[in-house]
């Protein structure tokens, strides 16, 4: 096919600027003309370049994510604004300026702020840095685990938001996880699961940041069986940035300590089936399937896994 565009053009999926040399859109990763093809499929198309790690991907492996073109292994994998992508969350001020200015002396062009994106090609470099970081702590400073108090509402909710959307806002409406949110994670709900005796939460803080949580429920405040005898985990959510990292192990390990100290027979938990990382997570830690239930998401009633563990 003869590509007769003009020495200077705007693409036709985002009207940003181009050139008569370029194969692709560097704003949203549209392919023009026909010169490219599959990095995976070598007889397809490209329809798209993921401005990540740059592949040519056809429309098998790749597809838009918020206007912008991603491969299959990066999209939902990061949260995408206005062509920049979301590749830390912090709860400390310091933190975040901290590493802020480590990708700025990395050459980097990251966002101010408790959340940080970085433009998405500069993804890949920027994970470097972070996991150099992550070494750092890791090394000097290691996962601590403490119990949640009254005094630490706001932090138990913004870790509680953040994870929440993080895990779930790929695959549910923005309405639904608004609604959830509103309902679950407001000031009342979670100061009445604070003082409920029943109930305790736990967060998993690396150099003293808020990086992840525990939900365990005991008796009557368990969200179904209400099995003396059982102990619920309700929740362990840990930030994005964080997984991998062995914050969830600290805290599975945590709830399945606690529960051995309450003479628990058994642990019990219900995860989402549309969420195989943590089913695999689970499977590995000992969790057998034994039920499925409903969950209502906003208006969505979607499928439970119920996982159990002998202790």
């Amino acid at each position: 096919m003869t590509d007769d565009r003009p020495a200077e053009f705007s693409c036709s999926h985002c009207n940003s600027a181009a050139l008569e040399s370029d194969t692709f859109c560097k704003n949203c990763g549209s392919v023009f003309g026909d010169s490219l093809v599959c990095y995976q499929h070598t007889t397809a198309a490209a329809v798209g370049v993921c401005l990540i790690c740059l592949k040519p991907c056809c429309n098998k492996c790749g597809g838009d994510s918020k206007f912008v073109f991603l491969c299959d292994p990066h999209w939902g994998k990061y949260e995408i604004f206005e062509g920049m992508a979301r590749v830390f969350v912090s709860s400390s001020p310091t933190q975040a300026q901290y590493i802020t200015v480590c990708l700025k002396e990395a050459g980097l062009h990251p966002t101010e702020g408790l959340e940080i994106l970085v433009p998405c090609s500069e993804v890949l470099e920027a994970e470097q840095v972070l996991g150099t970081l992550q070494t750092e702590w890791d090394q000097t400073n290691g996962i601590e685990i403490r119990k949640v108090t009254l005094g630490d509402l706001r932090q138990l909710q913004d870790i509680c938001r953040t994870t929440f959307f993080e895990t779930f806002a790929s695959k549910n409406t923005e309405d639904n996880m608004r609604r959830y949110s509103d309902e679950n994670f407001s000031d009342e709900k979670l100061t009445a699961e604070l003082t409920n005796p029943d109930s305790e939460f736990y967060f998993a803080t690396v150099g003293g940041s808020v990086v992840g949580y525990l939900k365990l429920n005991f008796r009557q405040a368990q969200t179904e069986l209400r099995d003396d005898r059982a102990a619920e985990i309700e929740r362990i959510y840990v930030l994005r940035a964080f997984h991998g990292k062995h914050v969830g192990q600290e805290l599975c390990d945590k709830a399945l300590g606690i529960a051995k100290e309450a003479k628990s027979n058994y642990v019990w938990l219900g995860v989402w089936e549309a969420n195989p990382r943590a089913i695999r997570f689970y499977k590995k830690n000992g969790f057998a399937e034994f039920d499925t239930h409903m969950f209502t998401l906003g208006s969505d009633e979607q499928t439970d896994i119920m996982m159990k563990l002998e202790l």
